[in-house]
Parts: C-alpha cells; sequence; structure tokens
C-alpha cells in the first residue's frame, strides 16, 4: 500500500503544476523523487542483511569453490572425484534461493528481476545444468557435472549423501597398481617395439585394467562411451597412450609357418585347377536339342498339310493335261500315235 500511496503523491503533485504550465525542468525534478522514492521502497532486494543475500552469497562462494577445483583437475581428468563436495553446495544453494523468499517474493525471483543478463541463472547452468530431450529447444546449456556424466561414478539414487559405487573404487585401485608399474620404468625416445621392460613387467596389470573396463564398465553400465564417467574414461585414455605411445608396447607378430604353408596351398590350389582343365579339356560336338510344344507340332502339322494339298493339286493337273493330250490326236509328230499297234481287228 505503501508503494501506491508514494505514487499518488508525486503524481498528485505534479496536477497543479500542469495546470499552471509546468515547465519541463519542474516535471523532470519530480520523475526523478519518484524513482529514488520507488528505489527506496523496493531496495530490501540487495539489502546485505537480509536473508536472500545471505543464501546468495553461500551459492557464490560454492559456484566460485567448484570452478577452481574443475580446473585444478582438468588434467588428468579427476572432476567428479575431487568436486563432489562443491557442487552439492552449489545445487543446495540454489534450491534455498527457490525455497526462500522476503517480502513476498523468492529470493530467486529478487535477483533475476534486476539482473536482464540472468547471471545467477547462467552460473548454474554452466556447472550444474541438464541435458535436455532431443527436440527441445532452449538457451539453457549442459553443465559441467552433466556433460563428464558424473553422477556414474556414485551410488544412486544421486544426492548429498551418495558415495563412489564399488566399481568405480575397483577400477581406479587397479588403475593405481599400472601406474605404480609404469614409474619403475624411466621414459625414453624412440626405443625399439616392445623393447622397454614395461612391456613385460607391466603387461599382466595392463590386461587386468583393460579387462576390467571393457567388461564392467562399456559392457554393463555405460554401453556407449559417452554414458560413462569421464574420470574413468580419461584415465583409461591415458593408460592406453603410456603403454602404446611412451613405452611403445604391443601386441608381438609371431610367425606361424605351417599356417602360411597351408593358406599357400590353399591360394594355390585354383590357379592349378584351372590350369589342368584347360590343358585336358576337349572339343565336344555341340547338340542342338529342340523343345517340342504346342506351338511347334501346330506350325508342323499345317506346313504338312498345306504341302500335301500342293502335292495332290499338281497331280492331278498333270492328269488331266496328258488326257487332254491323248485326246487332241497329237499329230503326225506324236510319237505315240506313230508307235501305236494296230488292233487285231483291222487286220481282219
Amino acid at each position: 500500500m505503501m508503494k501506491y500511496a508514494a505514487i499518488v503523491f508525486i503524481f498528485g503533485s505534479l496536477m497543479p503544476y500542469s495546470e499552471a504550465n509546468l515547465r519541463a525542468v519542474d516535471i523532470e525534478r519530480n520523475l526523478f523523487q519518484l524513482e529514488t522514492l520507488l528505489f527506496k521502497e523496493w531496495a530490501y532486494d540487495v539489502n546485505e542483511t537480509g536473508p536472500c543475500h545471505e543464501i546468495l552469497n553461500t551459492f557464490s562462494v560454492a559456484a566460485s569453490q567448484f570452478i577452481l577445483c574443475a580446473n585444478a583437475h582438468a588434467k588428468p581428468i579427476s572432476m567428479c572425484r575431487e568436486c563432489f563436495p562443491f557442487y552439492i553446495n552449489v545445487t543446495q544453494s540454489y534450491e534455498d534461493l527457490n525455497d526462500h523468499s522476503e517480502s513476498g517474493m523468492s529470493c530467486i525471483q529478487i535477483f533475476t528481476s534486476q539482473d536482464r543478463m540472468e547471471i545467477i541463472e547462467e552460473t548454474y547452468h554452466y556447472i550444474a545444468g541438464k541435458k535436455l530431450e532431443k527436440g527441445m529447444v532452449s538457451s539453457q546449456q549442459q553443465g559441467l557435472w552433466h556433460k563428464g556424466n558424473c553422477e556414474s561414478c556414485y551410488s544412486t539414487p544421486f544426492d548429498k549423501h551418495s558415495v563412489l559405487s564399488a566399481t568405480t573404487v575397483d577400477f581406479f585401485a587397479r588403475h593405481a597398481i599400472v601406474n605404480n608399474c609404469f614409474k619403475k620404468f624411466p621414459y625414453r625416445e624412440n626405443i625399439p617395439r616392445n623393447s622397454s621392460k614395461a612391456c613385460e613387467v607391466c603387461l599382466p596389470y595392463y590386461q587386468n585394467l583393460s579387462e576390467f573396463y571393457e567388461e564392467y564398465i562399456m559392457e554393463k553400465e555405460a554401453p556407449f562411451i559417452c554414458d560413462a564417467c569421464i574420470d574413468i574414461v580419461d584415465a583409461m585414455n591415458m593408460t592406453q597412450r603410456q603403454w602404446g605411445e611412451k613405452y611403445n608396447c604391443g601386441r608381438k607378430v609371431e610367425h606361424h609357418v605351417p599356417l602360411l604353408v597351408m593358406v599357400s596351398i590353399v591360394l594355390c590350389i585354383p590357379i592349378v585347377f584351372y590350369t589342368l582343365v584347360r590343358l585336358a579339356e576337349t572339343s565336344a560336338e555341340e547338340r542342338v536339342i529342340s523343345q517340342r510344344n504346342i506351338t511347334n507340332f501346330l506350325g508342323n502339322n499345317i506346313r504338312r498339310l498345306s504341302f500335301n494339298r500342293r502335292s495332290r493339286v499338281s497331280r492331278s493337273s498333270r492328269h488331266v493335261s496328258r488326257e487332254q493330250f491323248i485326246q487332241g490326236g497329237g499329230g503326225i509328230d506324236n510319237p505315240i500315235q506313230t508307235l501305236a499297234v494296230p488292233n487285231s481287228e483291222d487286220q481282219n
């Protein structure tokens, strides 16, 4: 009510001056008085003795401690194991800003109402922002803690009472044994393959760590490497790099003479086979096999009937022409008439 009374008072004081042709400087002076009065009325949100400001100080200290811890443990990455208490303080103080209120407004609303840059929100999401679901669009980014899947290193359900999981403890115990073995052997540049003593002495410990990582981390807890705790992934990558690059260790290439002989024989068999077939091949007569079907059968019968018809017509035409020739007398040059034998009645 006091806020509204102040506004009414200031604007009420402006009315007489408006009627008397107020000058611009008077209006400006009264507006300045209004701004000063409103600021004094709503200045509780920056009061250093208020509860909201105390929670804000706690959040600021926790955020700075976490960022300092994360940078200090950036290489090799051990942020998830070393910065857990500071992360819990950040999330707890941020929840307190949302849960506590002052003068009818939550603490987070008080600080963000005068903060157009949303520094508190951006700081929190930089540290503890969660990954959004696919398809959702937002300016909130994924925080360092969730980007490294740090919760995978701890027991479930994850809260301030969580501890490192048994798998995480077991992995780093094996990892420490491998590192202690590596420390016994100095680094030498440009050494031949598998010539370092570390390749022989540390091999059982390295294989033990690799098998545990593949079986319990990659297969059971994190089928995808992006779901595994970043402390474990980085530790395994560093160990593999030391094994393969620093000490130049790796699998020995063994020569199996019997296996090579068998492979050579198998590869030569097709060549020998086709060569013998080429030399021993004989020419074979090509036989054409005609396929009998109803179309061929009808075609052959039609051609046969047509041929028989033409043959009968030809024979009958020849027979008719011969008879006509005989009946016509032929002529004196007709050999049949010349050589004809006289009948017996004519001789009598």
